[in-house]
């Protein structure tokens, strides 16, 4: 009975929980704090260091920089993911090794590494000698100081961490200004609370920007001090939340329709013991003690599906983490298991569950007029259909609701699919090359760069080859614009090469392309066009970059394209030329004539062959980097159709029940109709208008509650609007082909009714 309820509730549930509902795996988690800017900008060590020595309200201070690490060398390397932490990390959060020692105060910039318990395990075969020994982390020697305990998956939660290394990972520690300290933890003094933290770093956070100001400009968010649980220290927990809303959402209507049609089949059950019920009314028993042992007999079959639910559920979850996009789980493990936030949560799932299927049956069936003539024979209260029915136009009506929410979702990835990206992305093959650990001058980088744009373009079937500093999709590099008579604004931007047009398709509507070596000048798109010059052309334009330096002339306009997200809508970019090739982290990006997929293969062996340590995992598609942006959106989409399509299924075996019953309550009428010469249309008809008003009321209530309700959610769906009149009419349409086949089974049987046969048993 409800134990499929509870399988995908409870599975769904284990999933909002492990992201934004428990708390940090430490001692005493309430007394950790999150520090960290509006936005998500990260702190420089510079900065970092300044809020540990001033502070008078931090016992101490911890930060940390998720990366993914490669584990050993050659083919018997492995990815795992790993924390770049400063010295007093596992002190703040009282972490004891067990074995070893951890990393520790007086550490960072010793290559030092701690590895958890699985890895320890797994890798090394629990090797009690592993404290003092050398391994490879990202082709460099780590001394392995100490094993971190099973208990402690890390501060990275719900994903579980597989080593710690220190800053030394690279090449400038934590002293980078542009790596800093992704997240900064704190544990707070006793009796300091979050609010006088806050007040702290506020005042510390004034005197630090009077006296080191941004050198670009750029307006520093502003400092917050959270309390710390799961997600909430990451700049998508407001994303996050939104995503676990809404499917707790279409849970809950997915639940409510299961509630409706076991209340329906229980008001079934209760009709078919009227005879019982009216015998032990007769021998004195009490309305309320009838009450309770129908309560009583619903929550013993409830916390029985409970129970199945809850087992089931524990390899539901598995699946659910194996829908999860990469871009999401990074390919690492998350930890999604049962704790007792999940059992408390199935528990009260299984209550309700007894109130809402139960109580209403209840009641109704223990409200009976024996003194009404014919009562037993001919069965309960009027009222009872009745009620059924209402309950089958509230399955249909939130059966509609969790299509409509699904078939946006749907519609929403189909729109992405089809928008212009304002790039040909088609014959377009990528390389990330990242040089940031990599022992290398500047001079020796551009020397890398120019080996293997000339390698790859020597390729058969290689047309154009490119190098940006970023790919159009996820651009997050901005650049300080001061131009006309408008105030400075911050621009997303890119450096790119002469030959970067070409090779991504982008068309320019006027202007040129960057000539080789050319400095001094900018390409703009078309939405920086309107908004600076609103009214005249921009070819010409000179900006300045708040950076300094000499004015910057416009001398192209490109396309407006997408820069950071499918959904965006168009905004300003510039494209700057590359000063110097010799960048640590840049895009090679080549234009092929054959298909790209059949050119992976050729750009990695040329690439292997200029430098064999660089990763060949960062070869793909254009169209590839498309898609895993897009995938979280389709998984998301999947998991909703799901969703929708259980609740249809409810549906659908609800108006079946009731229909089936009604047929079966209105036999000898339907006898009658055919013996006094009633046709086998007429009968059928009567059937199906009764299937009718059902669903055409269950479908108008729906739709109206949806146009009320996806409202809430609109942020979370792009390129079609919330009342998308196709996602409309194909909902309609579904829920009357649904109504239609619940209809044929009790149509087919009033149809082969005997009036005889009927009329003799009465």
């Amino acid at each position: 009975m409800p134990g499929g309820r509870n399988r995908r509730e409870h599975s769904v549930f284990s999933f909002v929980n492990a992201f934004l509902l428990r708390p940090l795996p430490v001692r005493h988690p309430e007394e950790i704090v999150i520090i960290g800017r509006a936005g998500g900008e990260p702190a420089s060590y510079a900065e970092f260091l300044e809020w540990k020595n001033a502070n008078g309200v931090f016992s101490g201070l911890a930060g940390y920089s998720p990366e993914s690490l490669t584990v050993g060398r050659g083919s018997a390397a492995e990815p795992a993911l790993g924390e770049v932490v400063t010295s007093q990390y596992f002190e703040t959060f009282e972490i004891r090794p067990l074995m070893g020692r951890l990393i520790q105060p007086g550490d960072d910039d010793r290559p030092f590494a701690v590895i958890g318990e699985d890895l320890w395990r797994r890798r090394f075969s629990g090797d009690p000698g592993i404290s003092g020994r050398e391994i490879s982390i990202n082709n460099t020697a780590f001394t392995v100081t100490g094993v971190a305990p099973r208990n402690f998956p890390g501060m990275l939660s719900p994903w579980s961490t597989g080593l710690w290394v220190t800053p030394a990972i690279h090449k400038d520690g934590l002293r980078d200004r542009n790596r800093g300290v992704s997240i900064t933890a704190a544990r707070l003094k006793p009796g300091a609370n979050a609010a006088q933290a806050q007040a702290a770093m506020a005042s510390l956070d004034s005197e630090w920007q009077r006296l080191h100001p941004d050198p670009e400009g750029r307006k520093r968010g502003k400092l917050l001090v959270r309390n710390s649980v799961a997600l909430a220290n990451s700049p998508m927990w407001g994303t996050f939340a939104a995503v676990a809303v809404l499917l707790m959402a279409v849970v809950a209507v997915v639940f409510a329709v299961a509630c409706a049609n076991v209340a329906g089949l229980l008001m079934a059950r209760y009709l078919v013991r009227r005879r019982e019920i009216a015998i032990r009314l007769s021998m004195g028993a009490s309305r309320s003690r009838l009450i309770w042992q129908f309560l009583t007999e619903t929550a013993l079959l409830s916390l029985m599906g409970g129970a199945a639910g809850t087992a089931m559920a524990y390899f539901a979850g598995d699946l659910l983490a194996g829908m999860l996009p990469a871009s999401i789980s990074g390919g690492f493990q998350v930890l999604h298991g049962m704790d007792w936030r999940v059992l408390a949560f199935t528990l009260a799932l299984s209550f309700m569950s007894v109130l809402l299927c139960g109580l209403l049956p209840a009641l109704r069936f223990s409200d009976q007029n024996l003194a009404q003539p014919g009562h037993v024979r001919t069965g309960a209260r009027k009222g009872a259909p009745r009620i059924r029915q209402i309950l089958t136009v509230g399955q249909v009506a939130l059966s509609v609701l969790a299509l409509m929410i699904a078939g946006l979702f749907v519609r929403s990835m189909q729109k992405a699919q089809t928008v212009d990206l304002g790039f040909e992305p088609g014959r377009v093959l990528t390389a990330k090359i990242d040089l940031r650990d990599r022992q290398l001058t500047p001079v020796r980088r551009a020397e890398l760069y120019r080996q293997l744009s000339e390698r790859i373009a020597e390729l058969p079937g290689v047309q154009k080859i490119s190098l940006s500093d970023t790919f159009p999709l996820g651009n997050q590099r901005t650049q300080i614009v001061t131009a006309g008579e408008l105030p400075p604004m911050e621009i997303a931007s890119s450096s790119v090469d002469a030959d970067y047009f070409g090779t991504m398709g982008i068309h320019l509507v006027r202007g040129r392309d960057f000539l080789p070596r050319e400095r001094n000048c900018v390409i703009v798109n078309e939405a920086m066009a309107r908004r600076f010059w609103a009214n005249e052309d921009a070819i010409g334009k000179t900006i300045l970059l708040r950076h300094g330096g000499p004015r910057q002339t416009v001398v192209g306009i490109a396309r407006d394209g997408k820069y950071w997200s499918l959904g965006d809508a168009a905004m300003p970019f510039v494209y700057l030329p590359f000063d110097r090739v010799d960048g640590p982290n840049l895009y090679l990006l080549a234009r092929t004539v054959p298909p790209p997929t059949a050119m992976i293969t050729r750009v990695r062996e040329a690439i292997q062959k200029v430098d064999g340590d660089l990763p060949l995992s960062s070869v793909r598609t254009a169209n590839d980097q498309i898609q895993a942006w897009l995938e979280p959106a389709r998984e998301g989409a999947r998991l909703l159709s799901i969703l929708g399509t259980l609740a249809l299924a409810l549906a659908l075996t609800g108006v079946y029940g009731l229909l089936a019953q009604l047929v079966a309550q209105r036999t000898p009428e339907i006898a009658i109709r055919v013996a006094l010469g009633a046709s086998r249309r007429s009968v059928i008809g009567l059937v199906f208008r009764q299937s009718g008003l059902l669903v055409a009321a269950g479908v108008t209530l729906g739709i109206g509650g949806a146009a009320a309700t996806t409202r809430l959610f609109a942020s979370l769906i792009s390129g079609v609007a919330t009342t998308d009149l196709v996602t409309l009419a194909a909902v309609s349409v579904v829920m009357i082909v649904t109504g239609i086949v619940a209809t044929l089974v009790p149509a087919y049987r009033a149809v082969g009714i005997e009036p005889a046969q009927v009329l003799r048993a009465e």
